[in-house]
């Protein structure tokens, strides 16, 4: 299936993210419940889709010591703007649209410098369900010059999809630590970790970068197994 135009593209997945945090773009969805959805959807005239929010997210947020307890895109600072509402919701719609996967790569394809080929999936939200994923993998695929990093608390979705088939090399997940400052992760097989302290013993450099990742890319990057993130 061939997405013609950018126009058709942006019309089923919506417009790419482009936090100034990060190289590039990124692509976001609703955080811990999305409770805004259903009201965004039936202004905009969507269909709710069937999932939406985090689903081990929203769990952790009710629970003081973890990482989304106070999550940054949980309706704080620019996340509780109303286009950033029908901004996600939008996002949250088209994962389900058939043709989702083949609008990314027209868009990802279009708009990642290939100079600086790095693209973040989920700035906020989560992976909702396998089929997602298994898109995601694909999307990878078809673009193997671009790196992908994917920050997630959804284990079994993880496990559940490379059951199936392999992580592509040029996407980079991290299975994000369910406590902050907790820096071990168990589950590492042939991916990535992440964690949040609070003590100051973080080895993100972004402080040196005026809270931006500069030059560092070290979240895309495979060999670099565990990366520790000063909380938000």
């Amino acid at each position: 299936m061939i997405i013609q135009t950018l126009k058709q593209a942006k019309e089923i997945a919506g417009v790419l993210g482009n936090v100034e945090k990060m190289p590039q773009y990124s692509y976001g969805l609703p955080a811990n419940r999305g409770t805004y959805v259903p009201a965004v959807c039936n202004e905009k005239g969507w269909t709710i889709p069937p999932q939406y929010g985090c689903n081990i997210g929203a769990k952790l947020a009710k629970r003081e010591g973890t990482p989304c307890f106070n999550c940054y895109a949980d309706e704080r600072g620019n996340y509780t703007y109303p286009s950033v509402h029908i901004n996600r919701t939008k996002h949250a719609v088209a994962i389900f649209h058939p043709l989702w996967k083949y609008a990314m790569v027209k868009l990802i394809s279009h708009y990642t410098d290939p100079l600086d080929p790095y693209f973040r999936w989920l700035d906020s939200g989560d992976v909702v369900n396998a089929q997602m994923l298994e898109d995601i993998f694909w999307i990878a695929l078809q673009l193997p010059t671009i790196k992908f990093w994917l920050p997630t608390q959804e284990r079994k979705i993880v496990r559940d999809v490379m059951s199936r088939t392999s992580v592509p090399d040029n996407l980079c997940i991290r299975i994000s630590s369910a406590k902050v400052d907790n820096h071990i992760v168990k589950e590492r097989g042939n991916l990535c970790s992440s964690s949040v302290s609070t003590k100051g013993d973080h080895d993100c450099p972004s402080e040196l970068h005026d809270n931006t990742c500069g030059p560092c890319r070290a979240c895309w990057d495979t060999e670099n197994e565990h990366t520790i993130y000063k909380e938000h």
